[in-house]
């Protein structure tokens, strides 16, 4: 795993096989490299990264197109939820 800033590359051994699967994901915007980190779980991998414009909203993980034209179009994200409260996640401070 390493995070560069602008993009993730992760490397990581198949089960029961000796290939490697190789990811490389191109962000959105920039983030902080050493203030990014990895955790490992047995039926996951969480990322956790430091946005390097904190204030910056991301519309989209990657920057590979998709949604590109969305994000100029700056539409409200809506998340799925079965509260009847809406909230607005990109205002909840740290």
């Amino acid at each position: 795993m390493k995070f560069n800033d602008d993009k993730v590359l992760i490397d990581f051994p198949i089960k029961n096989s000796e290939e490697i699967y190789h990811l490389e994901l191109v962000l959105f915007r920039n983030i902080i490299p050493v203030r990014s980190k990895v955790n490992h779980r047995l039926d996951s991998i969480e990322l956790v990264m430091e946005k390097k414009v904190p204030s910056e909203t991301w519309p989209f993980l990657r920057r590979d197109g998709l949604g590109i034209p969305e994000a100029e179009s700056k539409q409200e994200l809506s998340y799925p939820s079965s509260s009847r409260v809406k909230k607005n996640w990109d205002k909840i401070d740290k």
